[in-house]
């Protein structure tokens, strides 16, 4: 079994972001009444503790895709949480365009990485 260049990239790519979504995660939950307060005056829409361990999740999700892309021990294993990792950011970026009404070309260009990490897995033998 080999994995693609492609492959590679996009899992050290997907560790690193989802490090720091898991470490900025971390962050606004220990200091979310002082972050809500800003927003609330600012007139911005406030974070949901549920909103932020579900941003948690998906960075967990994503680093352990990450991993097992690196480590590509079974294509199906991989192609798996790939398929997570797509999902849990569809739903993110349903969610913050329904729900909360934002909607950024950042929630377009984070589609591109899980779509082009499972490229990645079908690149590979």
């Amino acid at each position: 079994m080999r994995r693609s260049k492609l492959l590679k990239v996009m899992s050290i790519i997907v560790i690193v972001f989802g490090a720091l979504g898991f470490l900025s995660s971390i962050v606004i939950l220990l200091m979310l009444d002082t972050i809500n307060e800003m927003m609330m005056n600012l007139g911005m829409p406030m974070y949901s503790a549920p909103q932020m361990l579900f941003g948690l999740i998906g960075a967990v999700v994503a680093i352990v895709a990450g991993i097992l892309g690196l480590m590509y021990k079974s294509k199906s294993s991989v192609a798996l949480a790939g398929g997570l990792y797509l999902v849990l950011t569809l739903v993110e970026t349903i969610w913050s365009t329904l729900f909360l009404g934002e909607f950024s070309m950042f929630l377009l260009i984070g589609l591109i990485f899980p779509v082009l990490y499972l490229w990645g897995v079908y690149l590979s033998e």
